[in-house]
């Protein structure tokens, strides 16, 4: 039997050892490069990291919609699917398309709007809808002139004026009077009126009544009114005196007399006739 040295032992321990230690090296990395798909032999993991909803907040009306939109972040070759839901089906519904979803206001109140990766259910992002009150048709009604002063058988127009009118409101409008013997009034116009002086009085209310309605606007109905004072119709004069006063004719003779109007009032039209005590 040939006799090993201890020295030339140790020698050939440690040449194998080595060599294990390439061979082990090697079988890694041609594991590692068989994993890598040709791509530098980097592993990735399939996996959904974030959804996100923009916008993150509408205000909508009620009967109208909005749109919203999902973007979904992933990793490797994970899904971009989204499953969409709202918190409050009563106040905004939901119908998606993918990526993108429409919400529609059904009444008045807020809803959480989200978006859910069917990858990775436990991430998803939301928006928060506000449905607000449908707007009133219109915020004030006013008459111009605010008080009318007449004289019997005279007009005078109104006009109904109307503040905050909301987009898309339809207006009416209907006039009154409190006292048919005063003053009455009629429609001229939208908004317009003409009042007529009856008699002496007063005053008598005229009142304007105005109505708004329109497609998701709440029904408003408001009423003003102004006083109308109707003053008595004025004497066409004061007074009538002739010159001379007084005339002594003799059978056959004529004497020329002259009318004067005292207090002719403005318009008046001055006419005579002249009779005889005795004929």
């Amino acid at each position: 039997m040939p006799t090993i040295s201890l020295i030339s032992f140790q020698r050939r321990a440690r040449r194998v050892g080595a060599w294990s230690r390439v061979r082990a090296l090697c079988a890694l990395a041609m594991i590692v490069a068989g994993c890598g798909g040709g791509d530098g032999g980097i592993v990735t993991t399939a996996r959904v990291t974030s959804v996100s909803v923009s916008p993150s907040s509408a205000s909508v009306r009620i009967g109208q919609s909005s749109e919203l939109r999902a973007s979904v972040i992933v990793t490797g070759n994970a899904s971009s699917g989204v499953t969409w839901s709202s918190s409050r089906p009563d106040v905004a519904t939901v119908t998606a398309s993918g990526a993108v979803a429409t919400v529609t206001a059904v009444s008045t109140g807020s809803a959480t709007i989200t978006a859910t990766s069917t990858a990775s259910p436990s991430v998803s992002g939301s928006a928060n809808v506000e449905v607000p009150e449908n707007p009133e048709a219109f915020a004030t009604v006013a008459i111009a002139p605010n008080q009318l002063t007449l004289v019997e058988t005279q007009t005078g127009d109104l006009q109904a004026n109307v503040t905050g009118v909301a987009v898309g409101a339809s207006l009416s409008y209907q006039w009154g009077t409190s006292n048919s013997s005063v003053a009455t009034v009629a429609s001229i116009g939208t908004g317009l009126a003409r009042v007529t002086a009856v008699g002496a009085g007063g005053p008598a209310q005229i009142t304007v009544t105005a109505s708004g309605t329109g497609t998701n606007i709440k029904s408003t109905t408001r009423q003003t009114s102004i006083p109308v004072t109707v003053s008595p119709l004025p004497n066409a004069c004061t007074a009538v005196t002739v010159d001379p006063r007084a005339v002594t004719l003799a059978p056959g003779q004529s004497q020329q007399i002259t009318p004067t109007v005292v207090g002719l009032a403005t318009g008046a039209t001055r006419v005579f006739s002249y009779t005889s005590a005795n004929l």
